[in-house]
């Protein structure tokens, strides 16, 4: 299939599963520069997420090969992996980063610094914030009725299992809205299963990104519930440009963000009490028309992008 390819003079990679990154050894791949950006951990880390699925501990790098097998052992899909397999594929993924790769734009701060403790050449950073683009009809809304809004994939790492309990234990009015896309079905049908006992809690099935604009910014705010090093989701960074609150999960890779810019950083992120004292605090605050932020986040996009061709010409001219 790559043999059918056009001729190629620059790759920029985006994403890439556990199967690793052999690809860019076959022709006519080979020989052309590569830049990259990575999402999350997949690069060092076959489960992406940085976390012992058994355990639910952070992972410190650089994580045995040892202890990486015994986590995928227990991966839904079953994949099992030997501890050969996994330091084979590791070591591959970041000979081809850090031989072949020019530049390498990362989400947060500490998703960098992860990285880096891992084997990836610091030098190879170029940015360590993310950036998108806010469609150009989103705004900010008059705050309506108390809604607080989870958006994310219906697993264990992001958390919804603590909201869900947390709404259980919290005597507020709000409503919670959930917009789900499938991840663990077991999972998810735990939780639809327990929602269906609080009239609060509608569940949604999933939106397409421009559809999102118009909930959000009738949200009282969005949570957070990440048990992961959570890398800077999108809806994050719709809430913030629509002024919605953001209660969230202090994860290392968000602390960036501190208290700050509308964001509200709940530190005991596996305690639904914690979630409950955090959401009473939020909704507490006045009402009234959002900060209107779109414009600022706009532009930053567009510097943003401006920035990336730059390096696109910077490699190009030095191939």
């Amino acid at each position: 299939m790559l043999g059918r390819l056009a001729p190629v003079d620059l790759v920029h990679l985006t994403h890439f599963s556990r199967t690793g990154l052999a690809f860019l050894d076959q022709p006519p791949l080979r020989h052309v520069p590569l830049v990259a950006t990575l999402t999350d951990y997949t690069a060092v880390c076959a489960d992406y997420q940085m976390v012992h699925r058994r355990t639910g501990d952070e992972c410190a790098a650089p994580v045995p090969a040892e202890d990486c097998a015994n986590c995928l052992a227990t991966h839904p899909d079953g994949a099992a992996p030997s501890a050969a397999e996994v330091a084979g594929w590791r070591h591959r993924n970041l000979r081809l980063l850090n031989d072949r790769c020019r530049a390498v734009w990362v989400q947060t701060p500490h998703q960098g610094r992860v990285l880096v403790r891992a084997g990836l050449r610091k030098s190879l950073i170029v940015r360590d914030r993310a950036e998108y683009d806010i469609p150009a009809h989103w705004g900010p809304a008059p705050r309506s009725a108390p809604v607080v809004l989870f958006v994310g994939r219906a697993s264990p790492e992001k958390g919804l299992h603590v909201l869900l309990e947390a709404f259980r234990q919290w005597a507020g009015a709000a409503r919670l809205v959930v917009v789900t896309s499938a991840d663990d079905p077991a999972y998810e049908a735990r939780l639809r299963e327990r929602a269906a006992a609080d009239p609060r809690v509608e569940w949604r099935p999933p939106l397409r990104r421009g559809d999102l604009g118009a909930l959000l910014a009738g949200a009282g705010a969005l949570a957070v519930p990440s048990q992961w090093p959570e890398n800077y989701p999108m809806v994050v960074h719709y809430a913030r440009a629509l002024g919605v609150p953001v209660v969230c999960s202090s994860v290392p890779s968000m602390e960036h963000l501190g208290q700050r810019d509308g964001v509200w950083l709940v530190d005991r992120r596996d305690d639904p009490r914690a979630w409950v004292d955090a959401l009473d605090a939020v909704l507490s605050g006045p009402a009234g028309a959002r900060e209107d932020r779109t414009g600022q986040f706009r532009a930053a996009y567009k510097q943003f992008v401006d920035e990336i061709a730059g390096v696109y010409a910077t490699v190009l001219a030095g191939r």
